[in-house]
């Protein structure tokens, strides 16, 4: 491709859980036709000319019995209201598989070290 695989949509409102435990997301539908593995990436994402590093899950959201197949950004350096803009999410590395979690405090553990991870990747370092 000569770039990264990236997705664009519009951003929807979803249940607020990552909110509720402290990353919100910027929430896309993924495209039928999904070529990537689910899992949880290091990426950027961008919108109206700007742009911020990202720690990405992509998938059915295992711990919450998850029925449709998701883009969940969470911006590592912005918190801007996008509800109703176009995203556009770039995938650069493949941190993890998607997993469901015993617990939401093992799930919220688990996001704060893929922050951790994202921000190596993406050469931000931790914070």
């Amino acid at each position: 491709l000569g770039r990264p695989y990236s997705v664009r949509g519009l951003v929807r409102r979803g249940d607020q859980r990552g909110r509720d435990l402290g990353f919100p997301t910027a929430n896309l539908l993924a495209p039928s036709g999904w070529l990537l593995a689910d899992g949880v990436y290091a990426g950027r994402a961008g919108w109206a000319g700007q742009s911020a590093p990202a720690v990405v899950n992509v998938g059915m959201r295992p711990t919450f019995d998850g029925r449709a197949r998701l883009v969940e950004a969470h911006l590592l350096d912005a918190a801007p209201d996008l509800y109703g803009q176009t995203l556009t999410v770039a995938f650069l590395d493949r941190i993890r598989e998607e997993r469901r979690f015993p617990s939401v405090d093992a799930l919220r553990a688990q996001i704060a070290a893929d922050v951790v991870a994202a921000r190596e990747v993406l050469g931000h370092g931790s914070r």
